[in-house]
């Protein structure tokens, strides 16, 4: 897994408020799967609050689809994308389904 710092926003005193980070599988054409994404997440809910994580994710179809929001408060990640892939045909959805190219996650200090 790679993990890559996109952007630390910080104040006028030079203090980090927010920072994004992607997470990619080292092989990209496997995917992150959404048990992996879940796990992380619930490491990041033992330093911060829910209210301060988003994290949105790039499926294999090039798309991107919010698993967490700021305002969901849950201490684990319903799987968003189950409602995004019902129309597409079990065959094709069984394949993509919970597989990401890659995770953004936004953390607010």
């Amino acid at each position: 897994m790679d993990i890559t710092i996109l952007k630390e926003l910080k104040n006028s005193r030079g203090e980090i408020k927010t920072k994004i980070v992607r997470i990619t599988n080292k092989v990209p054409s496997k995917g992150l799967k959404f048990d992996t994404v879940n796990t992380l997440y619930q490491e990041l809910l033992l330093k911060y609050k829910a209210s301060n994580i988003t994290i949105v994710a790039k499926p294999l179809d090039g798309n991107f689809i919010t698993l967490k929001s700021s305002s969901n408060l849950d201490d684990n990640l319903k799987h968003q994308s189950d409602k995004y892939y019902d129309s597409l045909p079990k065959a094709i959805k069984k394949r993509v389904c919970g597989i990401y190219y890659s995770v953004d996650i936004s953390i607010q200090y």
